[in-house]
C-alpha cells in the first residue's frame, strides 16, 4: 500500500469518527460511555478494504439511534454498539475472542469512573486469563465437543454436513489451544493459525494436521484430519490429567417459519457484503486458505439462521468451497449475494451505499444493530 494510499484511508476513518461523535452529541451523549478503535485500524493490520471497527460502549437502550451498517464506496461499514455485560462475558474468557479488554485505541471516555469501571473488567478478564482451574474446565468442554462432532463427522458422507461440522470443530480445538496458552486473538480471523503455529504449547503432531483442515475437499480426507487433529489433543488431555466432559447436545426446538418481512431483511444485505465479501477477495490475493474457508463458514451461518427461521429459500454456499480456488470461493458468495439481493427487491428495499460519509448522513437513515 502507498503512503498516498494509506492517508486517504486513515483521513476516511477520521472523516466517518468525527461524524459519529456529532451523532453522538446530538442525539444521545448520556447514553455513550466510550468510543474507541479496535481490530485492524488498532493493530496495524488493515488493508485497502478493511472496514473501520469502532467499539462503541453504551450504559442505554437509547445509543442504538446511532447504530448503522452501510456501504460506503466498496467498503461496508458497520457502526453498532456494545454494552457493558459484553465485556462482562467477555470478562470470563470462554473463547479467545477478547481483544476489546486487551487492546483499544481510546478515542473518547465520558469519564474517569467509565475509564476505571473498563480496567476493572479488563484485570478481571486478566485473572481468569492465568486460572489454570477454570482453564482446563473450560477445555474439557471443549474438547467433549469436539469429539462428539468427529464422531458425526465419521458417520456422514455429506460434503455440505461435514464442512458445516468440520467449522464447528475449528472453533472448539481453537479455543483450546489460545485457552492453554493463555493467550488471546491480535490479528482477527486470518491472523489465527499463524499465532497458534507461534504458540508454545502444542500437542503432539498437532499443527500440521490442524492446518491441513481447511485444505479437505472430500469426506475421506476430513474425517481422517479431524481424527488425527482429535487424537493429538486427546493425548495431550491425559498427559496433563485434565478431565474431558462428555457433550450432550441440546434438544432442537423446532420452531414454525415465519415469512419474512421488509422489517426482518433491513440491513442484512448490507451486513453480508460489510462481513464476508472483502474478506473473501482478501483471501484470495493473499491465498489465505483459512480465511477464505472461515469467511464462507460464518457466511453459511448467516444463511442458515435465517433459513431456520423464515420462509425463504436454502442458500448452501459452504457445499461450494474450494481449498484449491480462492478466486472461486470469493465469485461464488458474490452470487449468492446477489442471490439474496433480491429478497430485497421482492420488498422494494435499497442497499444503504453511500459515495461519502457526508452523503450518507444527509440521508439520516438509521439501522438498529447491537453486538
Amino acid at each position: 500500500m502507498t503512503p498516498e494510499k494509506r492517508k486517504e484511508i486513515l483521513d476516511n476513518n477520521n472523516l466517518i469518527i468525527n461524524r459519529v461523535m456529532e451523532e453522538i452529541n446530538k442525539k444521545c451523549p448520556d447514553s455513550i460511555d466510550m468510543v474507541a478503535i479496535s481490530g485492524s485500524f488498532c493493530n496495524g493490520l488493515y488493508y485497502e478494504k478493511s472496514d473501520l471497527d469502532l467499539f462503541i460502549l453504551a450504559n442505554s437502550k437509547e445509543a442504538e439511534i446511532i447504530s448503522k451498517c452501510f456501504i460506503l464506496d466498496d467498503i461496508g461499514q458497520d457502526i453498532y454498539i456494545t454494552y457493558w455485560d459484553r465485556l462482562e462475558e467477555m470478562s470470563e474468557y470462554n473463547n479467545p475472542f477478547v481483544s476489546k479488554l486487551k487492546k483499544l485505541d481510546i478515542i473518547y471516555t465520558k469519564n474517569e469512573d467509565v475509564l476505571k469501571r473498563y480496567k476493572n473488567i479488563q484485570q478481571k478478564l486478566n485473572t481468569n486469563m492465568n486460572d489454570d482451574r477454570m482453564i482446563n474446565s473450560k477445555i474439557g468442554k471443549y474438547l467433549g465437543k469436539v469429539i462428539y462432532l468427529k464422531n458425526k463427522i465419521q458417520n456422514d458422507n455429506n460434503l455440505d454436513n461435514s464442512y458445516r461440522l468440520l467449522g464447528l470443530i475449528i472453533d472448539e480445538i481453537e479455543k483450546i489451544i489460545y485457552l492453554i496458552n493463555k493467550k488471546y486473538i491480535e490479528g482477527g480471523t486470518k491472523s489465527i493459525p499463524k499465532e497458534i503455529s507461534k504458540m508454545n504449547i502444542l500437542p503432539n503432531n498437532f499443527l500440521e494436521n490442524y492446518l491441513k483442515l481447511v485444505e479437505c475437499t472430500d469426506t475421506s480426507q476430513i474425517k481422517e484430519k479431524v481424527q488425527l487433529v482429535t487424537d493429538s489433543l486427546k493425548k495431550y488431555f491425559i498427559d496433563n490429567n485434565i478431565k474431558i466432559e462428555q457433550y450432550t447436545e441440546k434438544e432442537e426446538t423446532i420452531l414454525v417459519k415465519k415469512d419474512i418481512t421488509r422489517e426482518d431483511l433491513i440491513g442484512t444485505y448490507e451486513e453480508l457484503f460489510s462481513n464476508y465479501y472483502n474478506k473473501l477477495y482478501h483471501a484470495y490475493n493473499i491465498n489465505n486458505k483459512y480465511l477464505s474457508f472461515r469467511t464462507m463458514i460464518d457466511a453459511q451461518r448467516f444463511f442458515d439462521e435465517f433459513y431456520n427461521e423464515y420462509n425463504i429459500p436454502k442458500f448452501n454456499l459452504i457445499e461450494k468451497y474450494n481449498p484449491n480456488d480462492l478466486k472461486e470461493n470469493a465469485e461464488t458468495f458474490s452470487k449468492y449475494l446477489s442471490k439474496w439481493k433480491k429478497l430485497y427487491d421482492t420488498f422494494g428495499l435499497e442497499i444503504e451505499k453511500y459515495n461519502s460519509i457526508d452523503e450518507l448522513y444527509k440521508e439520516n437513515k438509521q439501522l438498529i444493530k447491537t453486538k
